[in-house]
């Protein structure tokens, strides 16, 4: 079971990468991005889409870690007072 998984992960890696190069590949109008007042280098609109997804799912997971964190420490102490 524990093989199926790590192939079925690999897979998703390897379909979120090249659907990932889809993507840069069907933008490559060079854009220039300003966030927060500050001009950003011109990059391909692709590139520029899949940095901002990325940075979208490292703030997601950051967001979720106290409750992960949380969850865990609970599920701990449980198993200590059921043993």
């Amino acid at each position: 079971m524990a093989r199926i998984k790590k192939i079925l992960l690999w897979l998703v890696v390897l379909l979120s990468f090249f659907i990932g190069l889809w993507v840069a590949q069907d933008n490559p109008q060079v854009v220039d991005i300003t966030l927060l007042g500050f001009s950003a280098a011109p990059l391909p609109l692709g590139l520029w889409l899949l940095v901002m997804f990325t940075a979208g799912i490292a703030v997601g997971l950051l967001a979720s870690l106290p409750l992960v964190i949380k969850t865990s420490a609970e599920n701990r102490r449980l198993k200590k007072t059921s043993v």
